[in-house]
């Protein structure tokens, strides 16, 4: 198929960046990023006398280094090299060199869409697309790149959209969808009894996650297989939501809740169950949505060892699906010996261990 319009858009100068010269971090410092090299975005490796003559695979990486969830692509900076370095210095596809080519969604749908055309059209073929974390720029990356008919996989694009294989053809994903996640957090309330229960989401990306399990809710009431009751349904999105919301839940004494939330958000509920002493021997963990492991991993440990130890669970407990953990014992007899909890890294597995 012809598409004149292609070799148009080849000649324009460059849209937009593919990736920024200077890197800022949340807090306003700012250091000129890795992989810039003038302008070329590549990953740098030390090459291996032994693809001295190898094809090149050109893989277009993209995610966020700008935008409202913060610089996540310098982050993930070190491990991409790691990666290529690895397969670089290995017997993994011989004859080929692995080129990681950076590019920058600011999780916007947008900007996405026209960092991955300019990806195409620019500089050496693109042969696969790794890539997004933010599952409208993965929807957008992707409608983008049926044009040239190229893998795209994701390493954390979690809508029940996406599984849509009609829609989007060419997509894989290494994290679950949340309709997995939820389930996992539903399954484990009804495992334990819960029925009281409170629904917090924040940005419109966490809607899909909160509807999920609001349907789910409302499928065993319907059935009358489970009596549940719903005491709050609160969208978080500013600071000022944060503490009304955290006030409504300590007003309903909603004692377990699901929160879907993005990094950011997170936080500051957290500041405001602190600030109305919603702390220890009451509990809470991090949400599916938040992005920080050593949070994730830390308080679903803690959260896990005081479902361990008590039952009932204390008070404002909030769950996770972010991280999963594989219970050292669930016998009762078990409970006042020392919990070591097998921490695994985030990806398709439940909350208890069920992988």
């Amino acid at each position: 198929m012809y598409f004149p319009w292609l070799r148009f858009i080849a000649l324009l100068p460059s849209a937009v960046s593919i990736c920024p010269e200077v890197c800022t971090a949340a807090g306003g410092t700012s250091w000129p990023c890795r992989y810039y090299n003038g302008g070329q975005c590549t990953v740098d490796v030390n090459p291996s006398a032994t693809r001295a003559a190898a094809q090149d695979i050109n893989i277009a990486v993209i995610s966020p280094y700008t935008g409202f969830i913060g610089d996540l692509m310098t982050m993930a900076e070190p491990l991409l090299a790691l990666a290529a370095q690895e397969i670089e210095d290995s017997n993994y596809l011989p004859g080929y060199r692995v080129n990681l080519h950076l590019t920058d969604s600011a999780c916007d749908e947008a900007q996405s869409t026209e960092a991955i055309i300019e990806a195409f059209t620019v500089g050496p073929t693109k042969h696969a697309i790794l890539g997004d974390i933010c599952s409208q720029c993965c929807a957008a990356v992707n409608d983008a790149a049926r044009l040239f008919k190229v893998l795209m996989v994701s390493p954390g694009c979690d809508s029940p959209d996406l599984s849509d294989r009609a829609r989007y053809p060419y997509f894989t994903r290494m994290t679950p969808s949340d309709r997995f996640k939820v389930t996992a957090i539903y399954e484990v309330f009804k495992m334990f009894g819960w029925r009281r229960v409170g629904v917090l989401d924040g940005l419109f990306y966490t809607a899909g996650a909160k509807a999920f399990f609001l349907e789910l809710i409302q499928r065993d009431l319907d059935a009358g297989t489970y009596d549940w009751t719903v005491l709050l349904d609160r969208t978080v999105n500013t600071l000022a939501d944060a503490e009304s919301a955290a006030d409504e839940v300590k007003v309903r004494d909603s004692r377990i809740n699901m929160m879907v939330l993005p990094e950011f958000i997170g936080m500051w509920m957290m500041c405001q169950y602190y600030l109305r002493d919603m702390l220890p021997p009451d509990c809470w963990a991090c949400t599916e949505s938040i992005k920080s492991n050593s949070c994730r991993s830390f308080l679903l440990a803690y959260l896990v060892g005081r479902l361990i130890r008590s039952m009932p669970p204390s008070p404002f407990l909030f769950l996770t699906s972010g991280s999963a953990v594989s219970l050292s014992s669930s016998n009762p007899e078990h409970r006042s010996e020392p919990f070591q909890p097998k921490l695994v890294p985030k990806g398709p597995t439940y909350l208890y261990s069920r992988m």
